[in-house]
Formats: C-alpha cells, sequence, structure tokens
C-alpha cells in the first residue's frame, strides 16, 4: 500500500514539473507590427436599369364563366451594363385587401443594355374585385 502511494506522489511531482511555466499569467495576444490597412474603393462599374411598364390590363371571361386578367408587360434595359439570369415576376394584387391573388414568372438567361422585351400573362381571379399589376425584376 504504502509502495502505490509513492508511485502515486511522484507521478504527480512529475506532472507538476512538466507543467511549470505553461500557466503564467503573461498576455500572450500577439502583435501585428507593419500591416497596412487598405480600403477598398467602390468600382463604378456599369449597371443594368429596368424601366417596367404595363402596356395592356384587362379582364376577361372564361368559357366556364371564371375571370382572368390578360397583362401585357414592357421591359427596357435602360442601363449601360447587360443583365443575366434575369427574373421578372408580374402579380395581380387586390385593390382591396393588398393580397395577390395570382403572379406568374419571366425568366430571362441575358437581357443586353438598350434592350426591350415584351411578354403577355393570364393571371386569375375573381370576377367581383379590382385589381392592379406588380412588377418585380431580380438578376444577377
Amino acid at each position: 500500500m504504502r509502495t502505490i502511494h509513492g508511485l502515486l506522489l511522484v507521478c504527480v511531482m512529475i506532472s507538476m514539473f512538466a507543467a511549470a511555466g505553461c500557466t503564467n499569467s503573461e498576455d500572450t495576444t500577439p502583435v501585428v507590427s507593419g500591416t497596412q490597412v487598405v480600403t477598398a474603393t467602390p468600382s463604378l462599374s456599369p449597371t443594368p436599369e429596368f424601366e417596367k411598364n404595363v402596356i395592356g390590363f384587362e379582364k376577361r371571361y372564361t368559357p366556364e364563366g371564371t375571370c382572368y386578367w390578360e397583362t401585357r408587360v414592357n421591359l427596357v434595359n435602360n442601363g449601360a451594363a447587360a443583365a443575366t439570369n434575369v427574373k421578372v415576376l408580374v402579380a395581380l394584387v387586390n385593390e382591396d385587401t393588398g393580397a395577390t391573388a395570382a403572379s406568374q414568372s419571366e425568366l430571362y438567361t441575358r437581357f443586353n443594355a438598350g434592350e426591350g422585351k415584351s411578354f403577355v400573362k393570364r393571371l386569375g381571379g375573381e370576377c367581383d374585385q379590382q385589381y392592379r399589376v406588380d412588377i418585380f425584376i431580380d438578376s444577377d
């Protein structure tokens, strides 16, 4: 029994000597010297700028008696650069509630500067409601 206590004491003392100096209270925060601060300036590269217009908005009836609104949208990229992966969302919005009754998307992989595009969407809604069209454009 005495041998086990002795061995245990020796192990503890060896551990203490091995760990000596590892737990000092000196600040060990690395000091960085000779670094330069670089401020990035935004480049004034050309960007796309979209003009969007609803050039047709008409209530139509189906043979079943339901309603839809035929909407013709015209887009022009008035910016100085082409846009890629352009998603155009056309939404039929209820005038009274502000809720979107229907929406459809039109996708373009490339929309060049100065280019115009036009398309028609048929958006379903309730016949007795008043609607407007909102257009949202997103691109890379």
